[in-house]
């Protein structure tokens, strides 16, 4: 099966408040969080092929979208809430981060950071390990839409 022959199914993602039970992470299912303030994220979704990943999408019109290591660790301890098994899943998991602003938006010119920010929530050592992942294991691209594109 192609990607192109499957398209998404949208599925809401609830408020953890009103979270029954932690579901299994389905593939081609677009992810889109009630909370306004869910860390990251505005939306994602899952591949299985060639390998495990994890596509993101931030919505945004600034030229930059940079993040801190907690909040990083708050979408991880977020997804481990919502999905069983996601702290081994997400150790191999490949993530894909796409960046999408509108075409007279300031477009973004680089590399988005993820940036240590001394918090009581998280040691020197997990802020490092955080910061290395986001440099070594995120992928980003940046897609600019005007509304003939649709």
């Amino acid at each position: 099966m192609h990607p192109h022959e499957c398209p998404l199914r949208p599925c809401l993602l609830r408020r953890l408040s009103q979270l029954a039970s932690k579901d299994k992470i389905k593939y081609w299912v677009l992810y889109k969080p009630v909370a306004q303030n869910f860390p990251l994220l505005d939306a994602f979704f899952f591949m299985e092929s060639p390998q495990k990943t994890l596509v993101g999408l931030q919505i945004t019109t600034a030229g930059e979208h940079h993040t801190t290591t907690s909040t990083v660790n708050q979408f991880n301890e977020h997804m481990a809430e919502y999905f069983n098994g996601w702290e081994e899943l997400s150790r191999d998991m490949s993530w894909e981060i796409i960046y999408i602003q509108h075409a007279d938006s300031t477009p973004m010119k680089g590399w988005q950071r993820c940036d240590v920010v001394n918090s009581d929530n998280l040691s020197k050592k997990e802020n490092q390990k955080i910061a290395e992942f986001w440099i070594k294991k995120v992928h980003q691209y940046q897609v600019s839409i005007s509304p003939g594109d649709f």
